[in-house]
């Protein structure tokens, strides 16, 4: 079975592309960030609040940058028109959508032999079973921190005080590989980065307000490979070879203790509580997830269409149905009113329903 990492380097490589270069110099991409926002939600607003609801000088770029991020499962913009890769806003993509977008001859080649286990349709469907746990439980952390106003305000500091360091390298510390990251001079920033990653227990941030949460790995195969923050903010377990599983209830008990998240420093106890082996409320984590991909498109789409969108915003609340519940009617009055309430539930942990207009930290990039 494929660890977690495994799966996302395989999701990575399923997609990833720089800004089309009939883009490459618009204001708007040119030295910026550029999260994009998803065709089905473009669609979804055009139809139920007319195209006057967005900026039709800016509706072209949307569509194709939009389009080029596809699924907006492993790349969600471009920072100075190269990819943002990010796994955890949409749910990752099934192993047989990314086997199919192997080359044709993918199993005479023999660079792709190390693939060779795709042919096995349970090994496959154990993956899926996998990711999807892993993409719930990352996106559902996501949503309960960027809906934190501990973690946003601490996080938005990061991006004031660094903000000229980051613009210059139109990246992240450590998601760039490139030689911009590792002068000397640089590391007060990378020192307060990792520590904002290190309290709040994540591998890292993509950019503003996506951040990285460590997932597990198992096995772990190389202790170096763990950043600090995993093993500051987890517990390292080691069972031998030779010792005997014990049945799951007493396992998951012992892992539960192991990690005792009773004693969870007071600014994550709220999470900590919520995914302890005793909550029974599951489907919260779910929601949170929801919620960090309805706060993602909400703040996007305003930062750039605000004005055109003012008086639409029931309209708009129905457009995300959408992109929140694939596959479903967009149509459906019962998710309308679940997005409606995710939008108050939003606005009362951030302190008001002006949360998206008020300065963050995309105002610097």
């Amino acid at each position: 079975m494929l660890n977690s990492v495994d799966i996302t380097s395989i999701s990575k490589e399923h997609h990833a592309a720089d800004v089309p270069k009939a883009f490459a110099a618009h204001e708007l991409v040119r030295d910026r960030l550029f999260y994009t926002v998803p065709r089905a939600l473009l669609d979804a607003v055009v139809r139920w609040a007319t195209p006057a609801a967005l900026d039709p000088g800016l509706l072209p770029l949307e569509q194709v940058l939009g389009d080029v991020c596809d699924g907006h499962d492993a790349q969600i913009g471009f920072w100075n028109g190269r990819p943002v890769g990010y796994p955890n806003l949409n749910a990752a993509p099934t192993m047989t959508k990314i086997a199919a977008a192997l080359p044709a001859n993918w199993q005479q080649d023999p660079a792709w032999q190390h693939l060779a286990w795709m042919k096995n349709s349970a090994t496959m469907a154990d993956i899926d079973k996998l990711t999807s746990w892993n993409d719930c439980a990352a996106r559902g952390y996501c949503g309960w921190l960027v809906t934190n106003l501990q973690f946003v305000r601490e996080h938005d500091e990061f991006f004031m005080t660094w903000r000229e360091t980051i613009r210059l390298r139109a990246s992240m510390p450590y998601n760039d590989q490139r030689a911009q990251w590792v002068a000397n001079e640089l590391k007060p920033c990378l020192d307060s980065y990792l520590a904002l990653c290190g309290r709040w227990q994540l591998a890292g941030l993509a950019g503003p307000y996506l951040p990285l949460p460590l997932g597990p790995q198992l096995p772990v195969t190389d202790l170096s490979l763990m950043p600090l923050a995993a093993l500051a903010g987890g517990t390292l377990l080691y069972l031998p070879n030779t010792h005997p599983l014990p049945d799951r209830a007493t396992l998951r008990k012992m892992i539960d203790d192991a990690l005792a998240r009773h004693r969870a420093p007071d600014h994550l106890k709220e999470w900590s509580d919520l995914v302890d082996a005793a909550h029974t409320g599951k489907s919260t984590i779910a929601r949170y997830g929801r919620l960090f991909q309805l706060q993602h498109h909400w703040r996007v789409l305003h930062r750039r269409h605000g004005p055109f969108l003012h008086g639409h915003r029931e309209n708009v609340v129905k457009a995300m149905v959408a992109v929140l519940f694939l596959g479903v009617d967009d149509a459906d009055d019962k998710k309308f009113e679940s997005v409606r309430k995710d939008m108050t539930f939003i606005s009362e942990r951030l302190g008001g329903s002006d949360w998206y207009r008020r300065p963050s930290a995309l105002d610097h990039f």
